[in-house]
């Protein structure tokens, strides 16, 4: 087992599922089988999915929490601070569906020793190949902007990081009254540029599940989630460096 990673990571699926979502439980189950073999362990906050599916997941080797708040933002911090406790030295956050990461662990905390945090990027020839092409260009749209504010040409989007250990305080302390969403993985981000902090960026050749990329191609609620994610993002990173448009 390799004792400096631990992934981190957190689920919510629902007893009447949908077709899309039968996948996504199913790329879960993947994505954890294939870190415990890896010898990886990989620590999940669960927001009261039902019980056979957290059996499931604990069949396969995953550390289980169930999630204490009600927010997205609040199982992200305790998520953070669960694979602290864990006091191993690195820390990858992810969303449990990308599958594709997992081969790549190794290469992405690679730079840790040189660096504090890690935000890989998707290679852009294989993430326009793989993706609905809507959500390519809302992603690819989002990391303009986010360079624009910022001015790192990072795939923010991409939702993937990792990190030493005592970085994961940024993302453990994390007030939620700057927004209890997705932003809540970007903002301490925001905070880590003001600081002496190192970043590094590697590439990695992850594919997006073609099973998932054929139910959401032409799905409209797909769509307006995606769009309502980036566009609260996007309003959270404004308010947050108080830019005024």
């Amino acid at each position: 087992m390799n004792k400096n990673l631990i992934v981190a990571t957190q689920t919510l699926y629902l007893e009447d599922m949908d077709e899309i979502e039968r996948v996504r439980y199913k790329l879960a189950l993947q994505t954890i089988e294939k870190t415990v073999k890896s010898g990886i362990p990989i620590l999940i906050i669960d927001g009261d999915s039902p019980d056979y599916m957290i059996e499931e997941f604990i069949k396969r080797g995953a550390k289980m929490h169930g999630q204490k708040g009600k927010t997205y933002a609040g199982s992200v911090k305790q998520g953070f601070k669960a694979a602290y406790d864990e006091k191993i030295d690195h820390i990858v956050w992810t969303q449990i569906e990308k599958v594709s990461l997992i081969k790549d662990l190794e290469k992405i905390i690679s730079p840790l020793g040189y660096s504090h945090l890690v935000i890989p990027s998707r290679n852009k020839k294989l993430r326009k190949e793989s993706y609905p092409e809507p959500q390519f260009l809302l992603e690819e749209f989002t990391n303009i902007y986010w360079n624009l504010l910022t001015g790192k040409k990072w795939d923010i989007t991409f939702g993937v990081m990792a990190m030493n250990r005592d970085i994961s305080k940024l993302f453990i302390e994390y007030d939620e009254s700057n927004g209890s969403k997705w932003e809540c993985l970007q903002l301490p981000l925001i905070d880590a540029l003001k600081k002496d902090i190192k970043f590094e960026n590697v590439e990695l050749d992850f594919i997006y599940p073609l099973e998932q990329k054929n139910l959401e191609m032409n799905n409209l609620r797909i769509y307006r989630k995606r769009m309502e994610q980036l566009n609260s993002v996007v309003c959270a990173w404004e308010r947050y460096l108080k830019k005024d448009f």
